[in-house]
């Protein structure tokens, strides 16, 4: 709820100030994982008695983003801003393969994982500006983001063949949604002003940000590319993220009802590089 009534303060104060100090901005970027936005995937291959583990640089939040923002000049050394930015993320996977002969056949196993990220991001910053005499004119900015309507849309394929699984393949797609992240962003830029109305912007720009779910739901379920979704139970299709689980043995899990799953965070923080044009009204 204060995440919510946050974004709703900086939206009411944003489009309440006056017109004459007011400039939109659009802007297209691109994110780079930090070390704390990592996924921390790799790829696995085990050929006989050899093994091969290769690390996977890449998170969450790389991808592209496309975003529009507000802003109200009532200082000459400060601004405040409002964006809106859509992340498009970048598609990461994983895979663990095996394989071996034991004397008559060969035997392979291969698991593959795919994760990507979709996310409206919304970010209220305060921008400090350094005035000058020419067209370049820096400035800093720091803020809060927060991520809605968060998702992350994932694959996974267990396959066999050989041996005495013989040829065997499982697919199942799932997504995982809900709940608001909080983040803190900020960025080091320079407008260079093209007339009195309109200027260009670059700005580098970090951003450390986590995402915790609420649920996670199975969208397919395929074993040897026959489809088994229908098959499953409630608790099969859906779980809910939850701080601890207590199980018995006495009690029954209701297949009627969503499972449960231990909360998790996905790391979204990034490093980005934002090209955009500022149009003063």
């Amino acid at each position: 709820m204060k995440q919510i009534l946050s974004i709703a303060f900086f939206t009411i104060l944003a489009f309440n100030l006056s017109a004459q100090k007011f400039y939109l901005g659009f802007q297209t970027s691109y994110g780079l994982a930090t070390s704390t936005g990592q996924a921390n995937l790799r790829n696995v291959e085990s050929i006989n008695e050899t093994s091969t583990y290769k690390t996977i640089r890449g998170g969450l939040g790389e991808g592209l983003t496309i975003g529009t923002k507000a802003g109200y000049r009532f200082h000459k050394y400060l601004n405040i801003e409002l964006s809106a930015a859509y992340l498009f993320g970048r598609e990461l996977s994983a895979k663990e393969y095996s394989e071996f002969s034991n004397g008559m056949e060969l035997i392979t196993s291969e698991y593959i994982k795919t994760y990507q990220a979709q996310s409206l991001q919304i970010s209220p910053q305060l921008v400090f500006k350094i005035p000058t005499n020419s067209k370049i004119n820096p400035y800093a900015k720091i803020g809060l983001t927060f991520g809605c309507f968060t998702k992350i849309n994932s694959y996974e394929s267990n396959s066999n063949t050989g041996g005495f699984v013989g040829n065997y393949k499982r697919e199942y797609s799932y997504i995982t949604k809900g709940n608001i992240s909080t983040g803190v962003n900020t960025a080091l830029g320079a407008n260079y002003s093209l007339n009195d109305k309109i200027a260009l912007y670059f700005e580098f720009q970090l951003l450390n940000m986590s995402y915790a779910p609420k649920t996670i739901l199975t969208t397919k379920y395929l074993i040897n590319n026959t489809d088994y979704f229908d098959n499953l139970s409630m608790s099969e299709k859906e779980k809910i993220y939850v701080n601890e689980i207590i199980r018995n043995d006495n009690i029954v899990i209701d297949p009627d009802e969503p499972g449960e799953k231990l909360r998790v965070l996905f790391p979204f923080s990034n490093l980005s590089l934002n090209v955009g044009l500022n149009i003063s009204l």
